[in-house]
Protein backbone atom coordinates (compact mmCIF):
# COMPACT_ATOMS: atom_id res chain seq x y z
CA UNK A 1 0.00 0.00 0.00
CA UNK A 2 2.96 2.62 -0.07
CA UNK A 3 2.70 3.35 -3.02
CA UNK A 4 -0.77 3.60 -3.29
CA UNK A 5 -1.36 6.15 -0.16
CA UNK A 6 2.11 7.93 -2.13
CA UNK A 7 -0.63 8.46 -5.08
CA UNK A 8 -4.13 8.89 -3.45
CA UNK A 9 -4.94 10.88 -0.66
CA UNK A 10 -8.92 10.32 0.28
CA UNK A 11 -9.83 9.76 -2.97
CA UNK A 12 -8.06 12.35 -5.23
CA UNK A 13 -4.47 12.88 -6.37
CA UNK A 14 -2.21 14.61 -3.73
CA UNK A 15 -0.56 16.70 -6.17
CA UNK A 16 -2.92 16.99 -8.91
CA UNK A 17 -1.34 19.51 -10.57
CA UNK A 18 2.12 17.20 -11.46
CA UNK A 19 0.69 14.28 -13.59
CA UNK A 20 4.35 13.84 -14.48
CA UNK A 21 4.79 12.56 -11.23
CA UNK A 22 1.81 9.73 -11.43
CA UNK A 23 3.53 8.67 -14.86
CA UNK A 24 6.79 8.43 -13.57
CA UNK A 25 5.20 6.12 -10.58
CA UNK A 26 3.43 3.99 -13.31
CA UNK A 27 6.69 3.78 -15.32
CA UNK A 28 8.00 2.59 -12.56
CA UNK A 29 6.06 -0.72 -12.01
CA UNK A 30 7.49 -3.61 -14.35
CA UNK A 31 4.75 -4.77 -16.79
CA UNK A 32 6.83 -8.42 -16.80
CA UNK A 33 5.97 -8.33 -13.32
CA UNK A 34 2.84 -7.36 -13.10
CA UNK A 35 1.88 -9.79 -15.69
CA UNK A 36 3.62 -13.07 -13.86
CA UNK A 37 1.48 -11.07 -10.59
CA UNK A 38 -1.41 -11.70 -12.55
CA UNK A 39 -1.28 -15.60 -13.39
CA UNK A 40 -3.03 -16.95 -10.56
CA UNK A 41 -5.93 -14.61 -10.39
CA UNK A 42 -6.30 -15.89 -14.11
CA UNK A 43 -6.40 -18.96 -13.17
CA UNK A 44 -8.79 -18.86 -10.91
CA UNK A 45 -11.04 -17.11 -12.62
CA UNK A 46 -12.33 -20.38 -14.61
CA UNK A 47 -14.67 -22.41 -13.14
CA UNK A 48 -13.52 -25.94 -14.62
CA UNK A 49 -10.20 -24.53 -12.99
CA UNK A 50 -11.77 -24.14 -9.27
CA UNK A 51 -13.22 -27.32 -9.57
CA UNK A 52 -9.79 -29.21 -10.33
CA UNK A 53 -8.47 -27.07 -7.13
CA UNK A 54 -11.22 -28.17 -4.98
CA UNK A 55 -10.67 -31.58 -6.22
CA UNK A 56 -7.03 -31.25 -5.44
CA UNK A 57 -7.73 -30.29 -2.05
CA UNK A 58 -8.83 -34.06 -0.88
CA UNK A 59 -5.47 -35.17 -2.91
CA UNK A 60 -3.19 -36.23 -5.90
CA UNK A 61 -5.03 -37.14 -9.12
CA UNK A 62 -4.08 -38.36 -11.92
CA UNK A 63 -5.80 -36.85 -15.87
CA UNK A 64 -8.10 -39.64 -15.80
CA UNK A 65 -9.69 -39.22 -12.46
CA UNK A 66 -9.83 -35.45 -13.00
CA UNK A 67 -11.40 -36.26 -16.34
CA UNK A 68 -13.60 -38.17 -14.86
CA UNK A 69 -14.66 -35.97 -12.24
CA UNK A 70 -15.38 -33.13 -14.55
CA UNK A 71 -16.53 -35.25 -17.44
CA UNK A 72 -14.82 -32.73 -20.16
CA UNK A 73 -11.73 -34.47 -22.66
CA UNK A 74 -8.55 -34.92 -21.66
CA UNK A 75 -7.11 -32.08 -24.32
CA UNK A 76 -9.10 -29.83 -21.94
CA UNK A 77 -8.12 -31.05 -18.80
CA UNK A 78 -4.74 -30.95 -19.99
CA UNK A 79 -4.71 -27.30 -21.19
CA UNK A 80 -6.23 -26.44 -17.35
CA UNK A 81 -3.81 -28.38 -15.55
CA UNK A 82 -0.90 -26.16 -18.00
CA UNK A 83 -2.90 -23.25 -16.50
CA UNK A 84 -2.45 -23.93 -12.98
CA UNK A 85 0.90 -25.01 -13.11
CA UNK A 86 2.17 -22.10 -14.80
CA UNK A 87 0.89 -20.29 -12.33
CA UNK A 88 2.31 -21.66 -9.46
CA UNK A 89 -1.04 -23.18 -7.73
CA UNK A 90 -0.08 -26.84 -8.84
CA UNK A 91 2.82 -29.06 -8.93
CA UNK A 92 3.02 -32.38 -11.09
CA UNK A 93 4.47 -35.80 -10.44
CA UNK A 94 5.24 -38.52 -12.79
CA UNK A 95 4.70 -41.95 -11.52
CA UNK A 96 5.38 -43.77 -14.14
CA UNK A 97 3.27 -43.55 -17.00
CA UNK A 98 0.81 -41.24 -15.09
CA UNK A 99 1.16 -38.11 -13.98
CA UNK A 100 -0.26 -36.84 -10.40
CA UNK A 101 -1.22 -33.69 -9.58
CA UNK A 102 -1.42 -31.93 -6.20
CA UNK A 103 -1.98 -28.55 -4.66
CA UNK A 104 1.29 -26.61 -4.78
CA UNK A 105 0.98 -25.48 -0.96
CA UNK A 106 -0.89 -24.88 2.06
CA UNK A 107 -1.56 -21.03 0.70
CA UNK A 108 -3.40 -22.27 -1.97
CA UNK A 109 -6.23 -24.48 0.07
CA UNK A 110 -6.46 -21.76 2.25
CA UNK A 111 -6.77 -19.29 -0.37
CA UNK A 112 -9.70 -21.31 -1.70
CA UNK A 113 -11.57 -21.72 1.17
CA UNK A 114 -11.03 -17.71 1.45
CA UNK A 115 -12.94 -17.29 -1.84
CA UNK A 116 -15.72 -19.88 -0.24
CA UNK A 117 -15.97 -17.11 2.48
CA UNK A 118 -16.35 -14.47 0.54
CA UNK A 119 -18.86 -16.46 -1.90
CA UNK A 120 -21.18 -16.41 1.04
CA UNK A 121 -20.72 -13.11 2.22
CA UNK A 122 -21.34 -11.68 -0.90
CA UNK A 123 -24.70 -13.54 -1.28
CA UNK A 124 -26.58 -12.32 1.93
Amino acid sequence: MGKFNEIFHVGRWKDSKNPARACALSASISLKKLKEEAKPFKAFSDSTRLKILKLLTYRKMCVCELNLAINTSQPTISHHLNILENAGLISGERQGKWMFYSISNETVSHLLKKFEELNVAFRR
